[in-house]
């Protein structure tokens, strides 16, 4: 008889070191003076980073060519309304679709606040405060209307606008992948970090990808170049790349997948060798993905595990049960429920 299992996702818990005072049992072991020296470590790890050129647009490019079926375009904002200083009704007229056959003109909903809104409604709110005449970068569906849209690059920034480029080459991209998938194939050696991340998505999500064994070879060709990369950034390009194969192989771990996936031992080694990155939030990294995909196996039916990446250790206890997660150093956890027949 047939079993199926319940998986639920790593989840990392981002609390600002030293923020939180209770301690998994996990870190409760380790003293007060290795904790500080690895949390120190961290923080080096994490500003190397942003040093060597992190940005937080790119997400932004990749967020709005990811979302299904909307359209992508540079707009102009007009007749700019608002009744409460937060929600906003205007006009975008479009300037030049980068995908799909938005009207030249069409009415919009938006939300905009100076203050952030982390995790709380209305989410989805603009990163752009909406403003008569102001050029941006959008995504939105066509279906809705009024429509809701998401601002991407405000083009009257020039910081911003120097991205554009970019979303310019995603779109001739997916455009030119009519063709075939050896387009995004090619696109993985892209110079720019975003059309390479969108290229392995869509290489990801293609059925055609995964029954491939050319396909395959490409993508791990392409891990195994920026995990060689000077650039840390490039490591960590490729170390997120190895958690979208583990997330695609887990569930076949656990049961018969009648489609192929990627094979898991590749995407294993190369986890190892990330894991000694001398950047060790790279390493912290690659170790929370190896763990869970080292987890998700059948024996392991009706448990979760606590993964501590900074200490290179991971702790087993049952499906349901209390457990703290986390506490200075950012823990993680995984869950396989008990399997049903």
């Amino acid at each position: 008889m047939k079993s199926w299992y319940c998986l639920l996702t790593a989840c990392l818990l981002a609390a600002p070191l030293l923020a939180q005072t209770e301690q998994s049992k996990l870190e409760a072991s380790i003293p007060p003076a290795k904790l500080q020296k690895l949390i120190a470590s961290r923080e080096q790890a994490q500003a190397e980073l942003r040093a060597s050129g992190e940005d937080t647009l790119s997400p932004e490019i990749l967020r709005g060519f990811l979302e299904p079926n909307g359209s992508i375009a540079i707009v102009k904002m007009e007749q700019v309304t608002t009744t409460d200083r937060v929600k906003f009704t205007l006009t975008l007229a479009v300037e030049k679709a980068l995908r799909g056959t938005p009207p030249e003109k069409f009415p919009a909903e938006c939300y905009w606040s100076d203050h952030p809104w982390p995790l709380r409604p209305p989410l989805g709110a603009q990163r752009i405060k909406p403003q008569t005449g102001k050029r941006i970068l959008a995504s939105f569906g066509a279906e809705n209307s009024p429509t809701r849209f998401h601002g991407i690059l405000d083009l009257d920034n020039p910081a911003e606008a120097a991205f554009l480029p970019q979303a310019m080459a995603m779109a001739q991209m997916d455009a030119d992948a009519m063709s075939g998938l050896s387009v995004y194939e090619r696109g993985l050696m892209n110079e720019n970090a975003v059309v390479r991340d969108l290229a392995v998505q869509r290489l990801l999500r293609a059925r055609e990808c995964l029954a491939d064994a050319h396909c395959e070879e490409s993508v791990l060709a392409e891990v195994r170049q920026l995990l060689a990369s000077k650039n840390p950034n490039d490591r960590m390009e490729a170390v997120r790349w190895l958690g979208d194969l583990s997330e695609l192989i887990q569930p076949c771990q656990v049961r018969a997948c009648a489609a192929h996936e990627f094979h898991s031992e590749p995407v294993r080694e190369l986890l190892r060798k990330a894991v000694e990155d001398k950047n060790v939030a790279i390493g912290d990294q690659a170790f929370q993905y190896l763990a869970t995909l080292d987890f998700h196996k059948k024996e392991n039916a009706g448990y979760c595990e606590e993964i501590v990446p900074a200490l290179r250790m991971v702790d087993r206890y049952p499906f349901g049960g209390a457990h703290w997660i986390g506490g200075p150093l950012n823990g993680a956890s995984t869950c396989l429920g008990p399997a049903h027949k």
